[in-house]
């Protein structure tokens, strides 16, 4: 903890809770957070203390170096619940994506009403999307129908993650393209509050096709 506030600057402090970071935090630049976790990847039994410190860069780090496979489901839905903001919850969907039950804790956590374990639970199924281990073709269809029917009376930041989800099923799903199209085209625009950043909400339609014609470009016909 100590090292953790020796690299952290007044200035990432301020980026930080410009972003909605209301906890202890040093203002460590995730370059330094890599680093570090390079170091203390050896050290999985730390992962615990640095969470439960409840310092925001301390919780960072904490994910990048735990051993999923030692995290239990139910550990997994407590950490989601304590996000307390989107940083901290797109890491926690970044590390449960190489948990051996991604898959059961996507579906577990979109299931929550709580914002912050509902956006880790949809930023997961983007990353499965985007992955090597996708949803099946009937959670897929589950997931779309679902973001075309909760999305606009969902928290914040849920908001976001299953717009992103929706832009990911439409961008990388080949078999869902058309579905997810569709549903954002009638879902229209999606309002969210980014606070004090500049921070956009992207289009998913207009996303989706400049995406689409990216990887058609790359790819070739």
């Amino acid at each position: 903890m100590q090292e953790l506030e020796s690299l952290g600057t007044e200035q990432n402090r301020k980026v930080y809770t410009r972003h909605g970071v209301n906890e202890s935090l040093f203002g460590l630049s995730f370059a330094h957070l890599k680093k570090l976790a390079a170091k203390l990847r050896r050290h999985p039994e730390l992962a615990d203390p640095l969470w439960n410190s409840r310092n925001h860069d301390a919780r960072l780090l904490s994910t990048m170096i735990r051993d999923t496979g030692r995290l239990s489901p139910a550990e997994a839905l407590l950490m989601a619940a304590e996000a307390g903001n989107y940083i901290v919850s797109d890491a926690l969907a970044k590390m449960f994506a190489a948990h051996p039950q991604a898959a059961a804790l996507s579906i577990a956590l979109i299931e929550k009403e709580d914002e912050w374990s509902s956006a880790t639970g949809w930023t997961l199924i983007a990353l499965r999307i985007m992955g090597t281990a996708p949803p099946s073709e009937l959670e897929l269809t589950r997931c779309l129908s679902l973001i075309q029917e909760l999305i606009h009376h969902s928290p914040n930041r849920t908001r976001y993650a299953m717009n992103n989800a929706l832009i990911a099923a439409g961008a990388y799903s080949d078999p869902h393209a058309q579905l997810a199209l569709r549903v954002a085209e009638k879902i229209g625009k999606v309002e969210v509050d980014h606070g004090l950043t500049g921070c956009k909400t992207p289009a998913a339609a207009d996303y989706i096709r400049k995406t689409r014609e990216r990887r058609r470009k790359k790819t070739g016909p």
